[in-house]
């Protein structure tokens, strides 16, 4: 949970009300306990990289990642690869492009 200051707060109230705001649509603030605080869905979350962990854990990590977000199914495989580095990756371009080849899709 993020704290905004009084100021922040009073620059980014867009909707008048007393305790509650709307800013961009995205974040609602509140004040609890005299401090300002806000929840966002759309909050900026870090997406691991892989490369020679424990692919269990990243594979969880990945799911809590696409599950908070709402990412699509059709989407998961191609942004998961972008995290992948060093073996992982190359395994990944290799798998490709033979599935490729073979007009087969990864999923």
């Amino acid at each position: 949970m993020a704290l905004l200051s009084t100021k922040e707060a009073s620059s980014n109230n867009t909707n008048g009300r007393s305790g509650h705001s709307l800013n961009n649509e995205k974040e609602r603030e509140t004040i609890e306990g005299g401090r300002q605080m806000f929840s966002s869905k759309l909050a900026k979350l870090e997406f691991q990289r892989y490369s020679d962990d424990d692919p269990t854990e990243w594979c969880n990590r990945v799911e809590q990642f696409f599950e908070y977000q709402g990412t699509m199914a059709a989407h998961k495989v191609s942004l998961a690869s972008f995290h992948l580095e060093d073996e992982a990756n190359q395994w990944w371009q290799w798998l490709r492009r033979a599935y490729n080849e073979e007009g087969r899709e990864v999923t």
